[in-house]
């Protein structure tokens, strides 16, 4: 499936969460009981991967160029952040050889390519922290590091000297996800 269809089908992700939104009255997003099977309906190839605070992924298949991809489900402010680190990633030189390549977002999703997890030598990490740090990128870790292609990509970062999206929705007073999960 191209990367163009699978937009197409976000779009109809983001307007069933819009509704979900909008009947319920709530600015949270789905829980994965509800969410699951939409992804399921529009990619016929998906899994769910697990959530983090502000996100769900979903590792989706794309059949035409045989790359694992993840496909992000979150608040659009989390989305927005994950789409400005990967534009100051691009600019700095760091996208696609030292940072996953994000294709595409939508207001509540965001495709990126996925890998596996394996275990990262330190000589790898200190060096993607060194670049990541020299464009203003922090929070590298193992857990945001996976073998992407043959080589160790980071997936996942934050800015140096902004303010942490978990304070900052703390401070809004709103929560992501539903609580009864």
């Amino acid at each position: 499936m191209s990367h163009e269809k699978q937009k197409y089908y976000a779009y109809v992700i983001d307007d069933i969460i819009d509704h979900y939104r909008k009947t319920r009255h709530t600015d949270r997003i789905p829980h994965k009981r509800l969410l699951s099977p939409v992804v399921e309906l529009v990619f016929s190839r998906q899994e769910h991967i697990g959530k983090g605070y502000f996100k769900r992924v979903f590792w989706i298949h794309s059949a035409g160029e045989d790359i694992e991809l993840a496909l992000k489900i979150g608040r659009p402010e989390a989305i927005d952040m994950d789409w400005e680190i990967y534009q100051r990633a691009k600019a700095g030189g760091l996208a696609d050889k030292y940072f996953a390549k994000c294709y595409w977002r939508t207001r509540y999703c965001l495709l990126q390519e996925f890998g596996t997890k394996k275990k990262v030598p330190d000589d790898v990490l200190t060096d993607l922290r060194k670049r990541a740090y020299g464009i203003g990128l922090v929070d590298i870790k193992r857990d945001n590091v996976l073998f992407v292609r043959g080589k160790f990509k980071l997936v996942d970062a934050n800015f140096k000297g902004k303010r942490p999206l978990v304070r900052q929705m703390r401070r809004l007073g709103s929560y992501i996800f539903s609580p009864s999960e």
